[in-house]
């Protein structure tokens, strides 16, 4: 059971850094820090920040007060999974 802050065993270097947010999937409205010390960092003001692992795929990133339950690619897209939206709102890496 993982815990606020806490990854297990899953932590790739590849999810710390930072994100664009594309809430409609398509275009650019936010961005996101992912902290190797499990805040999220950001521009826009949003509150309730933090992210975890959930497995080596899955990712809970919490912001503006929302779990958002994220699948990584294992490259550069975070891909929203819960809440349900269609489309998908993403994360894309950038650096």
């Amino acid at each position: 059971m993982n815990r606020k802050g806490s990854h297990g065993p899953w932590c790739p270097s590849k999810i710390v850094g930072n994100w664009n947010w594309l809430h409609d999937g398509s275009n650019v409205n936010g961005d996101l820090t992912l902290n190797s010390d499990f805040s999220v960092s950001h521009k826009n003001g949003w509150k309730g920040i933090m992210w975890k692992a959930l497995s080596a795929q899955e990712y809970e990133i919490i912001f503006n007060d929302v779990k958002h339950k994220m699948i990584f690619d294992g490259k550069t897209t975070l891909t929203l999974s819960e809440p349900a939206r269609n489309p998908k709102s993403i994360a894309q890496k950038i650096n």
